[in-house]
């Protein structure tokens, strides 16, 4: 069990706010980046509804043989309309990953200068994989999450904002609907999302046990071999590497779950 787990919930998310807030404000401090960032991901956003609008007059008019001239047209359109989206998608990806590998420099040099300066007692611990995992996974983890949920967040939110504004033109009967069964479609996300963050905060737990092991058996190989230690020393390496397994396939099945059930519950609005 992860020292996190052994607090109180309330003093938990007390804890998981305050990092997210320490976070945010290193992402926070390359502010002009992410704001040209953002605007190429809004820009991107907004042409998925548009090319989604243009496959209408191409199959009413177009095909139908009233306009003819959509056949080449709106196909031209596309092109340029992928174009665009690929440009600024390029950009804001780039420029978000650039924000990200920046806060995660700054990390962890600070990791490694609180690391030279920790007492005695903190190494004595025996705990060394669990440092060396906060060093090579966690801290690229976080912030790579960090800049994920800016990215998702402005994508989505303005994919969402876009569609409704085209379905609301062309019937807000059917809006009506959709944005009826809408939020029981949130909540099974959401059960799901909640789930996935849950095992994978557990699988950071067997990653640094996993490293610690591997990390000691090379180490004390002489000692193993020295007391015969093999079988403890593999039953203790299954034991980890059947956690890791469990919790690969619980976020799989959680992942694999979450799509169809979402279309499951949306299908209710088509119907």
């Amino acid at each position: 069990m992860s020292g996190i787990e052994k607090l109180s919930k309330e003093e938990q998310k007390s804890l998981r706010r305050d990092l997210w807030r320490r976070i945010f404000e290193r992402v926070g401090s390359y502010w002009k980046f992410l704001v040209v960032s953002v605007i190429c991901t809004m820009i991107a956003s907004t042409t998925q509804p548009a090319l989604a609008y243009l496959m209408k007059p191409l199959l009413d008019e177009g095909f139908a043989g009233a306009r003819p001239e959509f056949i080449w047209m709106m196909p031209l359109a596309m092109i340029i309309l992928m174009f665009v989206r690929g440009v600024f998608n390029f950009g804001g990806e780039y420029l978000m990953a650039w924000v990200s590998n920046k806060v995660l420099f700054g990390v962890r040099g600070e990791m490694f200068s609180s690391l030279l300066h920790m007492p005695d007692t903190e190494f004595q611990k025996g705990d060394s994989g669990r440092l060396l995992n906060r060093f090579t996974v966690d801290a690229g983890n976080v912030t790579q999450l960090a800049a994920e949920i800016v990215t998702n967040l402005v994508r989505e939110v303005f994919v969402v904002i876009a569609l409704v504004c085209l379905l609301l033109y062309l019937s807000w009967q059917l809006t009506l609907i959709i944005l009826l069964i809408f939020p029981f479609s949130v909540l099974v996300g959401g059960y799901f999302a909640k789930r996935l963050r849950t095992i994978n905060r557990r699988t950071l737990d067997m990653n640094a046990s996993l490293t610690a092991t591997v990390k000691e058996g090379i180490e004390a190989q002489r000692v193993v071999k020295l007391f015969d230690g093999f079988e403890q020393e593999t039953q203790r390496f299954d034991k980890v590497n059947k956690g890791l397994r469990a919790y690969a396939m619980r976020a799989s099945i959680a992942d694999a779950a979450m799509s169809p059930l979402t279309q499951w519950v949306v299908s209710f609005s088509v119907a």
